[in-house]
């Protein structure tokens, strides 16, 4: 969280498997944003999480939302990912 306080450019990967990189992710590049409000906490809050937070008002919990700004998606034997720029 403090990193993307101090720094709103994120780059995330969802999927894949760091000891295959054929299986299919997603690199995304874009400005992060913390938030802490209890109802966003609570909108998105489900008991999965509770394996690691105490609830929603844990501080300790928080929503990183994520505006695109590239989206990167790597498949299979692919040398160049197919890129798509979002756009503002």
């Amino acid at each position: 969280m403090e990193q993307v306080e101090k720094n709103h450019d994120v780059h995330v990967v969802v999927g894949g498997d760091s000891s295959n990189y054929a299986n299919p992710h997603l690199n995304i590049q874009g400005k992060g944003e913390v938030l802490m409000d209890l109802g966003t906490k609570k909108k998105f809050w489900n008991e999965h999480l509770a394996q690691f937070f105490k609830g929603p008002e844990d501080p300790n919990y928080a929503i990183l939302k994520i505006a695109p700004q590239v989206i990167e998606y790597m498949c299979g034997d692919a040398l160049e990912p197919e890129v798509y720029n979002v756009a503002a």
